[in-house]
């Protein structure tokens, strides 16, 4: 227990049959638990963890999150299909909203710590997502919309995205000239279980232009589903992997000229924007 943060140390995140929820996935519980929640997808190359970087230490810091409980959740980037990607995140998402105590609290808490009552529900959750994350996000987030009566209407989702790839995403070229520069074409030769993912990366996929045109239909359908659909989008200005375009019906997305790619989603000391943009999303 770390008395500082009113939370305790992360924990591996797992189900009630004890098994993992994704790859390393993690969880920082709140001692005095509000009903507010925060969830972390990692994009392409990522991990559970070291995306964030300093997000599972600074956050519980927080004066606005004392009782807020993180999940950093990790998927398979390397083998999974968007789609498949996206299935799992549903499925953890399922579990977090509709029975949180025994399929994710629960089984994920140090020894010492008191169980959650098996009716606690959150309020609000905060879904974070960095590059490919926000494509498996926006998809887990449309699926859950299209349904009839709509998944998850009683907590209300906040989506911030950092440095989408949900117009598409220059990777593959990318990797590709840095491969041949380090003069390791046959390692990317054999790289092929890289390349399934980051075709559906390609700017004007037939994955992501699927994608939007659902997401346009349904915003169309039903305006009131914007706040769900259409998630505060942040790129760093210096970023030159994913391309910048307005997704859907989003709107004006946020640039920072200072960040990078890599960079827009982790907060330090010398840049706390990030950290700040989940807190406003929780107040």
């Amino acid at each position: 227990m770390n008395t500082a943060w009113n939370h305790y140390l992360p924990t591996e995140l797992r189900n009630s049959k004890a098994e993992p929820w994704g790859i390393n996935s993690r969880a920082v519980l709140a001692l005095r638990a509000s009903r507010q929640a925060v969830v972390f997808v990692h994009g392409f190359l990522g991990g559970a963890i070291s995306t964030w970087v300093q997000f599972p230490s600074s956050l519980p810091t927080q004066a606005e999150c004392t009782g807020v409980d993180s999940f950093f959740w990790g998927y398979d980037w390397k083998r999974g299909s968007v789609d498949s990607c996206a299935s799992q995140l549903t499925e953890f998402l399922d579990a977090l909203i509709e029975s949180p105590a025994t399929n994710v609290l629960n089984p994920s808490k140090p020894r010492t710590a008191p169980a959650r009552i098996a009716t606690f529900r959150y309020k609000r959750i905060v879904i974070c997502a960095h590059s490919l994350g926000g494509i498996i996000v926006r998809k887990a987030l449309l699926w859950a919309a299209e349904a009839t009566p709509r998944k998850w209407a009683a907590v209300q989702l906040s989506p911030i995205l950092f440095a989408p790839a949900h117009k598409g995403s220059h990777s593959l070229p990318l990797m590709e000239e840095l491969f041949q520069a380090f003069e390791l074409k046959a390692l990317w030769r054999g790289a092929t279980f890289l390349r399934p993912v980051l075709k559906e990366l390609e700017p004007e996929s037939a994955n992501l232009r699927t994608l939007e045109k659902r997401t346009r239909a349904l915003l169309q359908q039903k305006p009131e589903l914007r706040s769900y659909l259409c998630p505060r989008v942040i790129h760093g200005g210096r970023d030159r992997v994913v391309v910048r375009q307005e997704f859907a019906r989003d709107g004006q997305f946020e640039v920072v000229p200072e960040a990078g790619h890599r960079s827009i989603c982790k907060p330090t000391e010398a840049f706390s924007l990030p950290l700040e943009r989940v807190i406003e999303e929780l107040q």
